[in-house]
């Protein structure tokens, strides 16, 4: 659908992440997404603060 509507492969980053574990992967993502959702939301938080609307 992308490539229909774009006309172009996407573009992905990957980010190699070791882990022992099953477990510590789970942790790893957990704490990256959390992380992720944090800075999302911060930074939408930060940019409204001057909105005229």
């Amino acid at each position: 659908m992308y490539i229909t509507l774009t006309g172009s492969q996407p573009m992905y980053e990957v980010d190699n992440v070791t882990f022992n574990s099953y477990r510590e992967g789970l942790q790893k993502a957990y704490e990256r997404e959390v992380g992720n959702y944090y800075e999302a939301y911060r930074q939408s938080y930060l940019r409204s603060q001057y909105s005229p609307f």
